[in-house]
This record gives structure tokens, C-alpha cells and sequence, in this order.
């Protein structure tokens, strides 16, 4: 299998080689993508359409016997709408968003809201995220892999996100910067171009495309509490050692709440797991 190398680039932007890495050609990210797209798709096969409701981010969740009322405010619309969830329904969203932004009915007890609230969102203020696009992977032709790690920014950590041998062919890079620092999009993604002509040569400098997300500024990942980086993992668990609230009607599903892989995906596959069989358990 065909070797490449990567690229450090120190705090001064002096720019050398570095370990070697498998040719980032024979990595398949589009088959990754593919395989969750198809996971949805099997999902709205068995929900009634009526029941889909995009764009309605919660507000008020009210329980009400052995049921919940929650509210839902449709984005652009006045008003809210309301929903029947019977004894079962999972929460989702990282619990901190889930505190800060949905009023419960009756009120949830304090040292579980607290919790909730301390519970931040992994990657939700961590980073801007950045991909350039291009019709041919320049960096392969001249023995680069893609990846690369910065001292000096703005993006601190680069790969290879192309498909395998399909155009386009991207990089993929984290923002280093720190949230309150990322305002200004445009002179940013100047800035990272530059960096990235740095490193991988002058076509590197011209992306058929470019896509940013700031997850800082995403209201429905991050809260004003979330602007502060994390530099560390943090040791995610079901927020004050409960995983369901109102004597197990809403149980907490999201990758925060995790007892293993908390922030990532196999967390959230964790969590959505436990509350299915704690569901399938009392029904």
C-alpha cells in the first residue's frame, strides 16, 4: 500500500515532514456518510410522515399524568404547537441545551438541573470546522497525505476528507481559534487559505468551494456557556446519576449522557440504546 507524508507546521510556521501515513486515496468517508444517511432513511420508512416535524425546536415540556405535553415552536412561524409524548419519550439534545433552552413543567429538581447545566457540549465551542473543496488532490501528486497538525493556525489540525478516488476530492480542518476569537468569517477563511497554500502549494489556494460551521454559533449544539474551549475530554455520565427524569417518562438519550464515548457517535449509539431497552423493559 502506497505511503504519503504529513506536515508539521511550528508556532514560528516553519513547515516539515512527518510521519508517514497510509495514501489517503484509499480512504472511503463518503461510505461512512452513506451508511448513516441510509440509518435515517430506514428510520422515516417506519415513522408516519405526520409525525416528522423538522424545524421545530422544543420549548416547553409539560408532564401530565403518565404522559408528557411538549411544545414546539415552528422556526419562522408564531405560536407553538403541541405533542403528545407517552411514557417513554427520550431527550436527545445535550443536556445543557436541554436546561437552558426548554421549560419543564413541573420544575425538574435542582440538583438535576445544575447538573444538566454542567454537562458542557463536547466540540460545541471547540472549533470552527472547515472544508475546501477541489476538482484533483494536488497534495497527493507531490507525496502528501492530506494531514497535518499547526502550532500556528489557524487551522490546528488538517485531513484528507476526499472520497475514494471520486472528485471532489476535499481537506477537512478544526479551527483552533477560540470561539469568542471567531467572529469575522471571511478575513478567516482568507487566513486559512493562505495556510493551506503554506502547506500543500499554490493550488491548495484555489478550492472550487468552501463550506464553514462554527458549532459555537449553532443554536441548536451550543449554549453561551459553551464558548469556553474545552482542552480536555471531558468524562461524560447520565447527568446526577440519572438516566430518565419525571419517574422514568423522559429518559435522556444524547451522547453526553453516555457511560462510555460520551461526545461521540458510539456514545450516542450507547445512550439511544439504553433508553430503547429501558423502554422495552417497562412496556
Amino acid at each position: 500500500m502506497k505511503m504519503a507524508l504529513g506536515l508539521f507546521q511550528s508556532g514560528n510556521g516553519a513547515v516539515r515532514h512527518t510521519v508517514r501515513d497510509y495514501d489517503a486515496a484509499r480512504r472511503n468517508p463518503g461510505g461512512f456518510v452513506a451508511a448513516w444517511m441510509a440509518l435515517i432513511a430506514g428510520l422515516c420508512k417506519v415513522i408516519p410522515e405526520d409525525r416528522l416535524r423538522l424545524g421545530h425546536p422544543v420549548c416547553r415540556i409539560e408532564k401530565t399524568g403518565e404522559q408528557v405535553l411538549v411544545s414546539v415552536g415552528a422556526v419562522g412561524e408564531r405560536g407553538p404547537d403541541t405533542v403528545w409524548g407517552r411514557r417513554g419519550s427520550s431527550l436527545a439534545l445535550p443536556p445543557r441545551l436541554a436546561a437552558a433552552t426548554i421549560l419543564f413543567e413541573p420544575d425538574l429538581p435542582h440538583d438535576l438541573t445544575q447538573a444538566m447545566m454542567r454537562m458542557g457540549t463536547w466540540m460545541a465551542g471547540q472549533s470552527g470546522i472547515l472544508r475546501a473543496l477541489y476538482h484533483e488532490p494536488s497534495w497527493r501528486r507531490i507525496g502528501l497525505s492530506g494531514q497535518a497538525f499547526s502550532e500556528r493556525g489557524p487551522l490546528s489540525e488538517i485531513h484528507d476528507g476526499s472520497n475514494d478516488n471520486q472528485p471532489p476530492y476535499g481537506l477537512n480542518g478544526f479551527v483552533g481559534i477560540p470561539a469568542v476569537h471567531r467572529g469575522r468569517q471571511k478575513p478567516l477563511i482568507d487566513a486559512i487559505l493562505d495556510q493551506l497554500t503554506v502547506l500543500f502549494g499554490k493550488p491548495a489556494a484555489r478550492p472550487v468551494a468552501v463550506f464553514y460551521q462554527d458549532w459555537a454559533r449553532e443554536p441548536f449544539t451550543a449554549t453561551q456557556y459553551d464558548q469556553p474551549p474545552m482542552y480536555e475530554h471531558p468524562t461524560y455520565h447520565p447527568p446526577d446519576g440519572r438516566t430518565a427524569m419525571w419517574n422514568g417518562i423522559v429518559r435522556f438519550a444524547g451522547t453526553e449522557t453516555a457511560d462510555r464515548n460520551g461526545g461521540y457517535l458510539e456514545g450516542a449509539l450507547d445512550a439511544a440504546e439504553r433508553a430503547v431497552m429501558s423502554v422495552a423493559r417497562t412496556s
